[in-house]
């Protein structure tokens, strides 16, 4: 009777995860088990798994700045999380992933399937991800370098943003795949994490000289210099190469008893006697009568004031804060 009875089917290694790192040791491979009531399914779950693991793994993934969705206090985590998974699943799509053959435990009567990618294998694959990307960075940092205006130095900084930030992704999704390629991107990384140092020694560097006509009573310079200085600039009262002229229009209409004004203030840039960036910005229309017209001033300086306030950081973002 016992020479008739069915010999026990033993479960394979890669079925448990107390016994998985035998069948694919970590050091070699990335392994997911999934387990469903039909093969295929089964096989849908340890890919998900095998996904799930890069999403948890990757610490800086960010997607080109077109594609971000900001807000006042930056991009959210949900925003993060969803940008994460986008990124993993279509870097997971540059390689062929693995599957054992579906077994059934008869004991929970379900399938198991594990998915598989050897790391060296699929790092060769996925290395071509990062050559393209490396370009695209070395592309606008080249630029940055070569620059020797500094005003143009720093915006062509921040215009390496975004492929930094790209390129940090898809050397951290490397890292997560094959730890052993970090060494060859040492270099890479220094350059990439020191983008915003640069732009702040930048910012030290410059010394900018105010040029300014129109402003009475010093209220336009003070709102500018407090503008500039908290952005990591310095104002000097001393001639520089770097200049910000300023001319400050009341535009004022005198009719038989009042007073209308439609103020605005020019501001340009220059860098090295080149210019660099120019703006208007308007306030909002100022009306009173002629016996006031100290108050009307000072509507229109107020006015200037809270619109230079409101409108020139935002403007300048992208250039130079």
């Amino acid at each position: 009777a016992a020479c008739a009875s069915s010999p026990k089917e033993d479960a394979p290694l890669w079925s448990d995860e107390n016994t998985i790192e035998q069948a694919y040791p970590s050091s070699s491979y990335i392994a997911r088990i999934g387990r469903a009531s039909s093969a295929q399914a089964a096989e849908s779950f340890a890919d998900s798994e095998l996904t799930r693991h890069f999403e948890h793994s990757v610490q800086s993934v960010t997607s080109a700045s077109q594609v971000m969705v900001n807000n006042a206090s930056g991009t959210s985590k949900e925003e993060k999380s969803l940008e994460r998974k986008v990124f993993v699943d279509s870097s997971m799509k540059l390689f062929a992933l693995h599957h054992t053959q579906a077994w059934f435990d008869k004991k929970t009567k379900t399938y198991v399937v594990c998915s598989y990618l050897d790391r060296e294998e699929a790092f060769s694959i996925y290395e071509n991800q990062i050559k393209i990307s490396r370009q695209n960075f070395e592309a606008f940092y080249n630029k940055a370098r070569d620059e020797n205006n500094y005003l143009k130095k720093i915006s062509a900084l921040k215009d390496c943003i975004p492929a930094a930030d790209s390129y940090l992704s898809v050397l951290s999704f490397a890292h997560t795949l094959y730890p052993k390629s970090d060494a060859n991107y040492e270099k890479d990384k220094e350059t990439l994490t020191s983008i915003d140092s640069q732009i702040a020694q930048l910012k030290k560097t410059i010394l900018f000289y105010m040029d300014i006509k129109g402003d009475s009573n010093n209220q336009i310079k003070d709102c500018l210099t407090n503008i500039f200085t908290k952005s990591g600039f310095t104002i000097t009262e001393n001639k520089s190469p770097y200049i910000i002229k300023v001319l400050v229009e009341p535009d004022k209409t005198y009719h038989e008893e009042t007073i209308t004004a439609n103020p605005k203030v020019s501001l340009q840039i220059l860098g090295q006697n080149t210019p660099f960036y120019s703006i208007t910005i308007t306030g909002s229309r100022v009306s009173g009568f002629k016996q006031a017209e100290a108050f009307v001033n000072k509507k229109i300086f107020d006015s200037l004031v809270s619109e230079l306030k409101s409108q020139l950081p935002s403007e300048l973002e992208n250039k130079l804060f």
